[in-house]
């Protein structure tokens, strides 16, 4: 596996300071070594700026018109860093040790995505199709994702699905999960957060952005990594200390 390329880990949030510092751990989890750096944009105003050698937190004071305009903000700050892949990094769900790596190894200048996911929706920890949806266990190549295009430009729930459909009519995904355990788990109800999916109420629903709550207090200062329990329990599963 090649070492020397730049993952840039795309992470949108809305406030969610506890689940954010949880996703901050998986990413410092990763046994990739080459460079990696987790983009982090919050436009809720509970988080401070922070540049770091593997994290830049970007604090806005206005909110952002979409989901995907905050995806895309952040693919072009990954372009600015010089990133050779992208990853989509939600803040709710769990990345185990081998995710950058597997699809490091995968990626050949398409994109990828896996057969299969963890999910944690029944409480129990199962195996998943992938096939169409967990928008969360994308990746791309840089290259690959400019010539097909951004996330398209749309309040719509369904914007992941267009993404998905415009990916796959340029070319078939790669496998990151082909000679892997898969790396990605869903989460829905065990986070006790609001969850997106929750909120839309049909493909065509354009509110469900809107109407995205603030639960949490203000996080001061620099952004630290904290393990939920249910992550340190994810990772014992799969033999992986914690971290």
């Amino acid at each position: 596996m090649d070492e020397n390329v730049r993952v840039a880990c795309l992470c949108p949030v809305y406030g969610r300071t506890r689940l954010l510092q949880n996703a901050l751990a998986c990413f410092r989890a990763q046994d990739y070594n080459g460079p990696k750096r987790l983009f982090v944009l919050d436009d809720s105003k509970l988080l401070d700026h922070f540049n770091g050698p593997d994290l830049a937190v970007s604090p806005f004071v206005t909110r952002f018109q979409s989901l995907p305009a905050k995806y895309n903000w952040l693919l072009r700050m990954a372009t600015k860093w010089g990133a050779d892949i992208a990853l989509v990094w939600e803040d709710d769900d769990i990345y185990l040790p081998w995710h950058i790596s597997s699809y490091v190894e995968c990626m050949n200048g398409q994109w990828a995505h896996p057969n299969k996911v963890w999910s944690l929706y029944t409480g129990q920890l199962e195996l998943e199709s992938a096939a169409g949806r967990f928008h969360a266990s994308l990746g791309f190549d840089m290259g690959f994702i400019k010539s097909v295009g951004e996330w398209p430009l749309t309040q719509r729930a369904d914007f992941d699905q267009q993404l998905l459909y415009r990916l796959t009519a340029a070319s078939q995904p790669n496998r990151p999960d082909d000679h892997r355990v898969p790396s990605y788990v869903y989460r829905w109800g065990s986070t006790h957060a609001d969850h997106g999916s929750g909120r839309m109420k049909g493909p065509e629903d354009t509110q469900w952005y809107d109407n995205t709550p603030i639960a949490e207090s203000p996080l001061r200062g620099p952004l630290t990594e904290n393990m939920d329990d249910e992550t340190v329990r994810t990772y014992q599963h799969f033999q992986v200390a914690k971290s």
